[in-house]
């Protein structure tokens, strides 16, 4: 009798063991799943957050026109001291001699 009771006892504890484990493998199935929910919303603000940004800035600049103008200026030095510095950034004073290095 006291062998009966034992295997009763180791029965209800083994189902005990196993409902705890589904619960739990469970709980984890949803955890997964609701990370992974997580994961996609994020990359689709991601992407959204991308996508507002650019549209933004690419509506920010159609607002300006932009012309490309050439000219042609002459720079004259008259003086002393006088004084030019062109686009290049070569510096020209008076009677001074320019150089563009070993020719």
């Amino acid at each position: 009798m006291e062998n009966k009771i034992d295997v009763t006892v180791e029965l209800e504890q083994t189902k005990a063991m196993n409902q705890i484990l589904r619960d739990t493998l469970k709980a984890k199935d949803n955890t997964i799943r609701h990370f992974k929910h997580v994961i996609i919303a994020l990359i689709i603000c991601f992407f959204g957050t991308v996508c507002v940004g650019y549209g933004g800035f690419i509506w920010y600049e159609s607002q300006f026109e932009y012309t490309a103008d050439s000219y042609e200026e002459t720079m004259t030095t008259d003086g002393e001291n006088a004084y030019i510095n062109n686009v290049e950034g070569s510096q020209y004073n008076d009677r001074a001699t320019h150089n563009e290095g070993n020719k």
